[in-house]
């Protein structure tokens, strides 16, 4: 700092200290929720925040595709027969969209919270193609803030970490 600037020593016991403050103190658990960690918090944070942004980032026509499992694709914008390997597919059933498999994902990540709240599932609008990013950012970040306050059990953080790696993975 050749300017002469004063900085601020960092805090005592170095950035992991400042971080477990922020995360409620002791060991780097998140609020009072017994085996949820930061680690954990900063996992299911980066998926959110992954599939969001891919999401926000296909055009309009890759959505209107089928989903295909990675490794896949079909030309044509019609549904195909689901493989058994589409995430939230049963078998035999026809794939959805992207974007509706993305709709489908926030509504799945809003009844997560609505459960761990213990209020009434609401349903998440179907909004445009162009939406569906928005809408599972907003949903997992919701999830996200549950966990920071210690509202969001093991279960819940896991099964919401699987659902957006599951749909990542079939992403085009």
């Amino acid at each position: 700092m050749g300017d002469g600037a004063w900085v601020e020593p960092a805090s005592p016991g170095g950035p992991q200290q400042a971080l477990r403050s922020l995360d409620g103190g002791g060991g780097g658990r998140i609020g009072s929720v017994p085996g949820v960690v930061s680690d954990d918090l900063g996992v299911l944070s980066a998926e959110v925040t992954r599939v969001s942004e891919r999401l926000r980032m296909l055009g309009l026509a890759r959505l209107a595709r089928p989903l295909e499992p990675a490794g896949r694709s079909t030309p044509e914008p019609s549904r195909s027969p689901a493989p058994a390997d589409v995430p939230g597919v049963e078998p035999g059933a026809s794939c959805p969209s992207v974007a509706e498999a993305a709709h489908e994902l926030a509504q799945r990540l809003a009844d997560l919270a609505a459960d761990a709240e213990s209020r009434p599932r609401v349903p998440v609008p179907r909004l445009g193609d162009h939406a569906v990013g928005d809408q599972v950012a907003v949903t997992g970040h919701d999830l996200v803030s549950l966990a920071r306050a210690g509202r969001l059990d093991r279960d819940r953080l896991d099964r919401a970490v699987q659902l957006l790696r599951d749909l990542r993975l079939a992403l085009p």
